[in-house]
Parts: C-alpha cells; sequence; structure tokens
C-alpha cells in the first residue's frame, strides 16, 4: 500500500510539473516579442526633454521655464533619480511608474504662462517592461496604450512599427491611411 501511495504520489508531481513547464513554454511561444523602439535617457539637473524638466530632485511635466517655475507644483509621486524620458515622444518612466501627459492645464499670469501636467501616471503599465513602439503607442506585455490610455491589442499596429521605419509601404494599411493623410494635409497647406 505504501509502495503504490509512492508511486502515485511521483505521477501527480511529474503530471503537475509537465503542465506547469508546458505552461510555461506556451506563454513564452505566445509571448510578444517586440523591439522598444524608444531611446530612454535619464534626465540630469536642469535638463528638459519632452516637456519634463528636472530641478534639483524635482521633476515638472508641461510648457514651464525659469520664470513660470516659482509658480508651479513639481510633479507628484516622481523618483527624480530612476527618472528617464523616451526622446521623440512624450512618454517617460521611473523605478515606479510611467508616464504621459494625459491631462494638461494651462495657467497664465500677467508676466507668465505655463502648463502642468494634471493626469500623468500611465495606469497599469509596468516601467520595467514598457516598450515605446512609435507614434504614441507602447506596449507592456499584451497591454497595449496609446497617448497614455489603454487601447485594445491590436496586431496589425505591433507589426506595422515593428516592421517598418518609413511611411513608404503602400501594401501596408496603415502606412497607405498615412500617406494619402499626408496628401491631404499638403492639399490643404497648398489651398491656404
Amino acid at each position: 500500500m505504501n509502495l503504490r501511495l509512492k508511486r502515485n504520489y511521483k505521477v501527480i508531481i511529474g503530471l503537475c510539473l509537465l503542465v506547469t513547464l508546458g505552461g510555461l513554454c506556451l506563454y513564452y511561444v505566445n509571448m510578444p516579442h517586440i523591439q522598444d523602439k524608444g531611446e530612454w535617457v535619464k534626465l540630469q539637473k536642469s535638463q528638459k526633454i519632452n516637456g519634463y524638466l528636472r530641478i534639483r530632485d524635482s521633476i515638472y511635466g508641461g510648457a514651464i521655464d525659469f520664470n513660470s517655475l516659482n509658480f508651479i507644483e513639481p510633479l507628484e509621486g516622481v523618483d527624480a533619480e530612476s527618472f528617464e524620458v523616451c526622446k521623440n515622444s512624450d512618454y517617460a518612466r521611473d523605478k515606479y511608474h510611467v508616464y504621459y501627459p494625459i491631462l494638461e492645464i494651462y495657467r497664465e499670469a500677467e508676466t507668465w504662462s505655463a502648463s502642468r501636467y494634471e493626469k500623468y501616471v500611465v495606469d497599469g503599465a509596468s516601467p520595467k517592461s514598457f516598450k515605446y513602439i512609435g507614434d504614441c503607442y507602447g506596449v507592456d506585455g499584451y497591454t497595449m496604450y496609446r497617448m497614455g490610455e489603454k487601447v485594445k491589442w491590436d496586431d496589425a499596429v505591433v507589426n506595422h512599427y515593428q516592421n517598418h521605419e518609413h511611411v513608404t509601404d503602400t501594401a501596408c494599411s496603415l502606412c497607405n491611411m498615412e500617406i494619402q493623410l499626408n496628401r491631404l494635409k499638403n492639399i490643404l497647406e497648398d489651398s491656404l
């Protein structure tokens, strides 16, 4: 009887390991292998990149200059030491959050004007795994974001930004739409 229990126990353990290993393999096979197209740089003291400004150990966000700095509060909850900005995008991150200017408030006075990011934390995004893929799109595992807000996952968008450096491929529906929009924009500009 004791030998039979040991054998059953080994079979159950083996099946559990097999199921766990199979699940990990399926996850790895289906996990999107997406290249980060962003260039992430640490924001140094007194440096401004893409609307983010670091003064000592505080990070400000918005259209702020040194004249308006006394009237604008720094962004709350941002870790200045680990803070980095994704160049040529509005995304930033630190060890706690991913940031994007979702809501910007403008203030104006007689001698200065400025804006401040009011809503800027990208809800649910992990700074460790967040990747910028292009045109305000970012991904975190199987979650897609556009302009800091969750959107429905779209493989066509991922494939487009992973495979195209420039808008030139007329076989690609996203490229074709961008080409048409640029043509329309040029026509409108010429008519003005």
